[in-house]
């Protein structure tokens, strides 16, 4: 049985971490098809031009809030799978974050141990 493409799109405004958790994605998914947005400007427009089988925000973006991509997202395509990726503490922003559409919140500093694993499970039980 072929594998399904996965369409992931990644909202960081950081190079190394969009191409980190590509990488770690790639690995899960190795047909997945990946876009990337650096400011959050870009990232609501993608995330509502297409449809997504998952998109991972960064909170803080050049351009505003992560979460203002979230809301968006959850507003214009709620039943596409949210986790946000954060350097920001986990209190009040966690909650923030779930308020605001996501499903998942996940600490920059933990990505390794629970990103692929949380992104698994969100995209194959929606």
């Amino acid at each position: 049985m072929p594998s399904v493409a996965r369409r992931i799109l990644i909202v960081d405004d950081h190079d190394r971490i969009r191409v980190r958790v590509r990488a770690m994605l790639a690995e899960i998914w190795p047909q997945a098809i990946f876009a990337e947005a650096s400011t959050a400007s870009t990232g609501s427009r993608l995330a509502i031009a297409e449809v997504w089988d998952l998109v991972i925000v960064d909170l803080r973006l050049a351009d505003g809030s992560g979460l203002s991509v979230v809301r968006n997202l959850a507003a214009g395509r709620p039943t596409i799978p949210v986790i946000v990726l954060s350097a920001l503490p986990r209190d009040p922003y966690e909650a923030a974050a779930l308020e605001a559409g996501a499903l998942a919140f996940i600490p920059k500093q933990d990505a390794a141990e629970q990103l692929a694993a949380t992104a698994r499970a969100l995209v194959e039980n929606t």
